[in-house]
């Protein structure tokens, strides 16, 4: 039979309960209070921008950086460079092997597609150029060759080249290699594209029929990089210019990537999935600060809207294509040049107008 508690024990019982009411009461009163509901209110409002705080934070660490010191491009606008490095470093297995060789068998890393876009000041529409990769051009340590090895020095190489060759000087710099760009075309579900042609290269095996098409990241990409284009009925194939035929289709797969991103928290794993793909797959220089990320990334979405300028070039084919500037080189490049531009071609005859 269990005792009662003796006074002592109930008293302490009593006197607990006390205490706990009273704390009670003062939580209650004190939650009442007005001010202390709109702190409490204030910080589970905060939590979202916290997390998105972080969250950023993370995303902007996973941007590739680099030192490249920027040759500057004339007053009154931006000149960003955009490269499509061919680097294979990223192949760990079998299936990219195949699709796109390893690093034995394609060491080292060339421009493999170098796009400039000029934003003027003040929102104007931007200006786009292709310079082709097989552009014989003045290195500042290797003498002649084409453009495209350059990056195998690295960017800043590239930079000086552009600088010293074509009087081209740029403020930022952007890198997407092979499966970073494939990545981001899969990350909004393929883009759209319409041809009038049969288009072959036999080479990348790629075959696109008249009509429009949803292409992956990977068709996507060979349509880019592809240097032996023909088109024909399927018994005769006419080949294309394949300098000039690469920037066109550059910027349509660009335009048509762009129109597809849309940005959304209502999308939260659409959303999130394309952003931690994009920051992992580009390297930037090492200064560029958030606005210039959102800067180039507003560029990247009105290239559908750009004047493309053509480089005038006389491509050779053979066992070592190259092309080298013919005239009106000099007045195309004018709106990258323009005036009080900081770079100086080495070889201005190298630059006919």
């Amino acid at each position: 039979m269990k005792s009662r508690p003796d006074g002592s024990l109930r008293s302490r019982i009593v006197v607990d309960w006390g205490q706990r009411r009273e704390r009670f009461d003062d939580a209650y009163s004190r939650w009442r209070d007005p001010s202390w509901r709109v702190v409490v209110l204030l910080a589970f409002l905060a939590l979202p921008i916290v997390f998105a705080g972080i969250y950023a934070g993370v995303l902007l660490g996973r941007i590739g950086r680099v030192d490249v010191t920027m040759s500057g491009s004339p007053y009154g606008g931006t000149t960003y460079l955009l490269v499509g490095s061919d680097s294979r470093a990223f192949v760990h297995d079998k299936t990219a092997a195949k699709t796109y060789g390893t690093s034995i068998d394609v060491p080292g890393a060339r421009a493999d597609l170098i796009l400039l876009i000029r934003v003027p000041d003040g929102g104007g529409k931007p200006t786009l150029m292709s310079v082709p990769r097989d552009l014989l051009v003045l290195d500042r340590d290797r003498g002649l060759l084409r453009i495209a090895l350059s990056y195998l020095d690295g960017p800043q190489a590239l930079v000086d080249t552009l600088c010293a060759s074509l009087g081209v000087g740029v403020d930022h710099f952007t890198v997407l290699g092979f499966q970073g760009f494939a990545d981001l075309i899969d990350d909004v579900g393929g883009i759209s594209l319409t041809s009038d042609l049969l288009l072959r290269d036999l080479r990348l095996r790629l075959l696109i029929y008249p009509g429009t098409h949803q292409l992956d990241g990977g068709t996507a990409l060979r349509y880019i990089r592809s240097r032996h284009m023909e088109d024909g009925n399927g018994t005769t194939w006419v080949p294309h210019d394949a300098e000039d035929d690469r920037g066109a289709r550059a910027r349509t797969v660009l335009s048509a990537f762009a129109a597809k991103v849309h940005l959304s928290p209502l999308d939260v794993d659409g959303t999130s999935r394309l952003l931690w793909d994009a920051t992992s797959a580009v390297t930037v220089e090492q200064s560029a600060d958030v606005f210039d990320l959102w800067n180039l990334s507003k560029a990247v979405r009105r290239v559908g809207d750009a004047p493309e300028v053509q480089l005038p070039v006389d491509a050779h084919d053979g066992p070592i294509p190259y092309a080298d500037l013919r005239a009106g080189a000099g007045d195309a490049l004018r709106p990258f040049t323009g005036n009080g531009s900081r770079c100086r071609a080495a070889l201005p005859a190298a630059l006919p107008t």
